[in-house]
């Protein structure tokens, strides 16, 4: 009798306490809604790091881009007043000779 008592109570005890865990209280449900918020916050900062990256390699690229045309316009440009500059010298020095004869 004893023994059976025993064991009633010990069965007793052992469903109350998965019954307890099985059910969920506002501590729990309150943990969880933090949980999901923090995976969708991270969820978004990662998305939004991941546009600003694609943004910023972009703007380089067309940055790159802008600098090396503007390189080989300042070239064609600096080629082009050197020759001017040749030519007006050449014709300089030869009205100084037309003039000093």
């Amino acid at each position: 009798m004893k023994t059976k008592l025993m064991i009633m109570s010990l069965l007793l005890a052992c469903g109350t306490w998965l019954a307890g865990c099985e059910q969920e209280g506002s501590a729990e449900r309150a943990g969880e809604t933090i949980d999901q918020t923090m995976e969708a916050a991270g969820k978004r900062l990662k998305e939004a790091g991941q546009a600003a990256q694609e943004k910023t390699e972009n703007a380089y690229e067309a940055t790159k881009k802008s600098l090396e045309e503007a390189g080989e316009n300042t070239q064609k440009a600096a080629k082009q007043v050197l020759k001017n500059t040749g030519e007006a010298t050449e014709k300089a020095g030869e009205y100084l000779k037309e003039k000093a004869q």
